[in-house]
């Protein structure tokens, strides 16, 4: 076990708060009621459809912050937790490289030998787990690798806002779907993105008027926040579910770090 981990403890605590506080705010903003949907069907009776209609905009730009500390705080506490390793490893309890000591993040082994020198105070065992942690050797079944995702988000909001959205990430469905006439031809289309006032979201078109349809419908909307894509060729995540991923990678990349540290 690493000592002096204050601050890497710190930063993995304020994540936890950042992300609480985000949780509670996106619960309370679908709790009152912020939409309502609406069935449209045409003159022609051919085509039948679900169209959002908002009766409040979600406060994007304030969650976008907030996520956008979340992840800084990830991100850094696997900096902080470096300098601490190599603080405890040094003879002396002093850095040469203060400054400049860093857990890297790398995409390609290339990547990765460029940014050796920023974790030359650590020890051999310490250096061979950092890198086996890269993105580049730790896959996800379907997202980008995690540490890959955290490090575009932090640097991302350095420079803007993340691309948070009002999604229907979750597909919708249609159930017990009567007045259907026989051999015809009918198609149905789900909308798959960002949700704005007005969209179009599921839609029964048919070769003829049916004029007696009747259905029900099931679904959800999440808060996504956008990222590569992964190995599922899906850009978006519920908000919440990413970031929870996020922190058990860092976690988990925590605990074998302090391992290899003995």
């Amino acid at each position: 076990m690493v000592g002096h981990l204050e601050s890497f403890e710190a930063k993995l605590l304020r994540a936890s708060e950042h992300l609480k506080a985000l949780e509670d705010e996106i619960e309370a903003w679908f709790k009152s009621s912020p939409y309502r949907i609406a069935r449209h069907v045409n003159v022609e009776r051919t085509r039948y459809s679900l169209v959002v209609s908002l009766v409040s905009n979600p406060p994007l730009e304030r969650w976008s912050l907030i996520v956008g500390d979340c992840a800084h705080n990830l991100r850094s506490a696997l900096d902080h937790l470096v300098y601490a390793i190599a603080t405890k490893q040094s003879p002396t309890g002093r850095l040469r490289s203060e400054r400049t000591i860093a857990f890297p993040i790398s995409d390609s082994v290339g990547d990765f030998n460029r940014a050796r020198w920023r974790i030359k105070e650590v020890s051999e065992p310490v250096r061979t787990a950092v890198e086996t942690l890269q993105p580049y050797n730790r896959k996800h079944a379907t997202l980008p690798p995690l540490l890959g995702v955290l490090r575009d988000l932090d640097d991302a909001d350095k420079h803007r806002l993340l691309q948070l959205a009002f999604s229907t990430v979750s597909q919708w469905k249609l159930n017990n779907v009567e007045g259907l006439i026989p051999e015809q031809l009918v198609r149905v289309s789900f909308y798959p993105g960002d949700v704005k006032e007005g969209t179009e979201i599921v839609a029964l078109s048919f070769d003829q008027p049916t004029p007696d349809v009747s259905y029900e419908y099931d679904g959800e909307f999440v808060i996504a926040l956008g990222h590569a894509i992964g190995p599922a060729g899906i850009g978006q995540t519920e908000v919440s579910a990413l970031l929870h991923a996020l922190d058990a990678e860092v976690r988990d990349v925590v605990s074998l770090l302090q391992a290899a540290a003995g």
